[in-house]
């Protein structure tokens, strides 16, 4: 369509040149009718061809061409009459302007009819000063002459004043559209041609000296015609887009130049006048004036309501987050430093802070998307709120870590609270059509007794969350304690990659025993950090860091290589351990972690059953397809597979039975509970019979004392571990713990129920890095 527009135009030039100087008569206005039929049938064609984004748009534009078409049609049946003005072909030359306005308003508007007040207001303002600008220098000429009827000069008045509103419409489009291309020049180059045309018909008899229907304006016409055809026919007009994006309150600089421009026409004419003593003879325009007024009166009047909006708008913004919607962090520090020494303060008041952390939130969000993480935070952020006692706070104060402020709370309560939103924010949720269970830790602080100034509180809050991280249940209230660990955090986490490079890193074993027979079957490694300046630091000092930071990955390999070395030297000396490790959500999604695991068996010549690798039942729930794929992967190697942790999550034993699991270990929470606690009993009592039934071997965590050790044995556990039995010590200690549990072994009253093995349990129990690695 490149050469179909050009060699349209320039046809319609020439004959547009043609008709000028052709002779008046019937023939004539027969020419110039189907010179303007063509350009309708044109712009049809153009719209078919291209499909532009908005089609209704050039419909409506293919519409006002027919209807100046129609009036030429008139003119040319009634060539005998030509004198007659106006006439009924007026009509329709007049009827072409509100159906052209209409297709570039659409155009504009991505063929939408979006009518906006203040736009409105402003296109009226200038419009209006445009107006009274052609009246005073054109039309008040001819208008106060003698000759011509009132109709005439009412439909030649009208003319000029379409062809402004048209062009003030054409430059709107140039400015509103992203593209300004060929297709948009010939649109405005429409425009300039019929004002200059239509505004030549009432000066010609005062600038040209030629009567006012002189037979060459009909070429303007014609070529105008002809350029909104060609507009229509050039490809660029299928790449018209709506508006440039912007901010919805904002107005352009552009409109707010020309708007300002036209309100001080009035007041800077006057000036000029009285400058040099001229007559505007201003009362020829009184009407404009009025206008002109009451549409800035108005214009000012929505400016400052518009302003008032905005303000509260930019008020709402500058304290909520703009992902959750809840309260960001100034807001909430704010609100907390009115509620304990402000205008919210309240005499004998304890106002709590809590401070809730979702975990592995970054691996959640590589594995699943960040779109369903945003989901959800946003999820998180609503369940907060709606459990948020009245006059309370929620906001996000970090990435993954939202705020509480109960400003009525009280010491005997906190607790409560602390824990009521742990279990609140551990229920499922529903996001991007995925059903999702995640850990979150709640640490909080009571004003009043864990500080006064509110910066302190949120503080040590932010340590308790620390704290709570590896806490059993989750949950910390602020100690004194807790600053020493805090001023670490920062500095560990810059020196954890030179820890790694420097050998720094240290692994102990805890003794896993076999409940029948008191034998130790095997470890578990705790990773440790033998600090050159704090000494031997536990793994709640820097496992945060190591998540946080990418490095948890590094930490996993290096404790399997050490564990597996240390492995096969205990099998040298004669003592047969197995080892396992723990693996997080990115060991999990490691593409290469199997062959990593066969090269370090291989390393180190120890066989598959003798590792064991654990993984909590949540990590296994965040991505079960590839969960599956990797542990089947795994365990294709021979490698046994444990889910640690069990009980705290929300996976159920026929789902974790689509894995390759051959081991559950019971959290530490409903084991030392065990012997006072008759819930925890059931718990565990029916955890190890069902998990007997589908071929599953359970050990026990957390067993402290002798009484938990008869109990488990009652009930048929398979293996023990706890302080009770052994706490985690160097590699070159535990030949002498093994011997020390063997001697030291309680005799049990009456008959033990043997404990009867799954057949997915291969071989015994390994060492590992296990929930201590994360806790």
């Amino acid at each position: 369509m490149t050469a179909t527009w050009r060699a349209y135009l320039i046809a319609s030039v020439a004959a547009a040149g043609l008709v000028s100087v052709a002779a008046d008569g019937a023939w004539r206005a027969i020419a110039v009718f189907a010179l303007v039929a063509v350009s309708v049938v044109a712009t049809v064609v153009g719209v078919r061809v291209n499909t532009p984004p908005a089609p209704v748009a050039w419909y409506l534009l293919a519409a006002g061409l027919g209807s100046s078409a129609t009036g030429q049609l008139v003119l040319a049946v009634s060539a005998h009459r030509a004198d007659a003005y106006p006439s009924i072909a007026d009509a329709f030359f007049l009827a072409a302007y509100p159906l052209l306005f209409a297709a570039l308003f659409l155009v504009v508007t991505g063929g939408r009819w979006r009518l906006r007040v203040d736009a409105v207001l402003d296109a009226s303002i200038v419009g209006t000063t445009a107006c009274m600008i052609l009246w005073v220098l054109v039309v008040s000429p001819t208008w106060t002459a003698a000759q011509g009827t009132l109709a005439a000069r009412l439909v030649g008045t009208a003319y000029p004043v379409g062809d402004l509103v048209l062009l003030l419409q054409l430059l709107r489009v140039s400015r509103a559209v992203r593209v300004r291309n060929v297709s948009t020049r010939l649109l405005l180059a429409a425009g300039v041609v019929f004002l200059v045309a239509d505004l030549a018909v009432p000066a010609a008899p005062y600038v040209l000296g030629v009567a006012a229907g002189a037979r060459f304006l009909d070429a303007g016409w014609i070529v105008g015609h002809a350029l909104l055809a060609a507009a229509a026919l050039h490809p660029s007009m299928a790449r018209f887009r709506t508006p440039t994006a912007g901010p919805v309150s904002a107005i352009p600089y552009t409109r707010v130049m020309v708007v300002g421009a036209a309100i001080l026409v009035l007041p800077l004419s006057a000036a000029v006048a009285d400058l040099f003593h001229l007559s505007l003879h201003l009362e020829r325009v009184a009407g404009f004036r009025v206008t002109l007024m009451v549409l800035v009166a108005v214009r000012a009047g929505g400016l400052l309501t518009t302003m008032r909006s905005q303000s509260v708008r930019l008020a709402r913004l500058a304290s909520t987050d703009f992902l959750t919607g809840a309260d960001n962090s100034h807001h909430f520090v704010a609100r907390l430093t009115d509620v304990v020494d402000g205008t919210e303060h309240v005499a004998g008041a304890q106002p709590v802070v809590l401070y809730v952390g979702i975990e592995r939130f970054g691996e959640l969000n590589d594995t699943l998307g960040h779109r369903t993480g945003d989901e959800l935070l946003r999820a998180v952020a609503m369940r907060l709120a709606g459990a948020a006692a009245a006059g309370g706070c929620v906001a996000r104060l970090g990435g993954d870590v939202f705020g509480v402020l109960v400003p009525g709370g009280q010491t005997v309560i906190a607790a409560a609270l602390a824990v009521g939103l742990r279990q609140l924010v551990d229920q499922p949720f529903q996001v991007s059509d995925v059903r999702l269970t995640i850990d979150c830790s709640v640490g909080y602080v009571v004003a009043g007794e864990d500080g006064d100034a509110a910066l302190d509180l949120l503080r040590r809050a932010d340590l308790a969350l620390a704290s709570a991280r590896s806490a059993p249940g989750r949950v910390a209230r602020y100690v004194p304690s807790m600053d020493c660990e805090g001023v670490l955090a920062p500095v560990l986490m810059a020196e954890l990659p030179h820890a790694l490079d420097d050998d720094q890193l240290v692994v102990h074993y805890q003794p896993q025993v076999e409940a029948t027979t008191g034998r130790v079957i095997g470890v578990e490694a705790l990773v440790r950090w033998q600090h050159p300046e704090h000494g031997l630091l536990g793994p709640a000092a820097f496992i945060p860091a190591a998540e946080s930071t990418g490095l948890i990955r590094s930490v996993t390999l290096f404790v399997l290589d050490r564990s597996l070395d240390q492995c096969a030297r205990w099998g040298r000396d004669g003592l047969e351990l197995n080892v396992s490790v723990n693996l997080s959500v990115r060991d999990l999604l490691d593409q290469h972690l199997v062959e990593d695991v066969r090269a370090a068996l291989a390393r180190h010549g120890v066989e598959a059953a003798r590792l064991e690798l654990e993984v909590t039942e949540t990590i296994a729930m965040v991505d079960p397809v590839s969960s599956i794929e990797v542990l089947s992967g795994l365990a294709d190697l021979g490698v046994k597979i444990s889910v640690d942790d069990y009980g705290t999550g929300y996976s159920s034993l026929a789902y974790l039975q689509q894995l390759p699991v051959g081991r559950l270990k019971i959290d530490r929470s409903f084991v030392t509970d065990l012997v006072r606690n008759d819930a925890s009993a059931m718990i565990v009592r029916s955890t190890i019979d069902l998990a007997r039934n589908l071929g599953l071997d359970v050990v026990a965590e957390g067993v402290e004392d002798h009484a938990t050790m008869r109990v488990l044995q009652q009930m048929a556990c398979f293996a023990l571990q706890g302080f009770g039995l052994g706490r985690p010590v160097p590699a070159d200690e535990l030949p002498g713990l093994v011997l020390d549990i063997a001697a030291r072994w309680p005799s049990i009253d009456g008959p033990v129920v043997p404990v009867q093995r799954g057949p997915h349990a291969r071989g015994r129990l390994p060492v590992g890095l296990g929930d201590e690695l994360h806790a």
